[in-house]
């Protein structure tokens, strides 16, 4: 068990896990490390540094067969809407090949005149709204659909 800082590595389709302090920022603690199999390092903490420990010891595990070329790292998410601002939705497209072009819909037809080079959709309306993302090759991915609900009126 402990905690570690997760790097996403597409190119490589392999999600990197580097073993770090407690307090390290945007670290995540795993109870059970067995799922990351044989550390990666060509030599032990301890040897490289002359510490005790087990610090800085990192791990690769590769992607799911079934991940697919492309996927999603960030997904839509359901809430409810502002009534004064408008509500951003985020879907951020990994893997595959770049530049990805992105295809908003709301309650399955297509929202046109939306720039699709981000991954980013102002919705000021309540609806179910969802991406697919293309990359360079024609390769598609279609996102989980986000449940925009109406703000109540206090």
């Amino acid at each position: 068990m402990g905690f570690f800082q997760v790097t996403d590595i597409p190119e490589r389709r392999v999600v990197q896990y580097k073993r770090t302090s407690d307090g390290a920022a945007g670290a995540v603690y795993m109870a059970d490390e067995s799922s990351l199999g044989e550390a990666i390092d060509a030599m032990p903490y301890a040897d490289k540094t002359g510490l005790s420990g087990t610090a800085g010891t990192t791990y690769e595990v590769p992607y799911l067969p079934d991940a697919g070329s492309v996927y999603f790292s960030v997904q839509p998410e359901s809430r409810a809407l502002n009534k004064a601002v408008a509500t951003k939705l985020t879907a951020e497209a990994k893997a595959g090949k770049s530049p990805y072009a992105y295809q908003w819909y709301k309650d399955d037809k297509q929202v046109v005149n939306v720039p699709s080079g981000d991954g980013t959709l102002s919705v000021t309306e309540p609806g179910s709204y969802w991406v697919v993302v293309t990359d360079a090759d024609g390769v598609t991915a279609v996102s989980k659909a986000a449940e925009l609900t109406a703000a109540t009126e206090e």
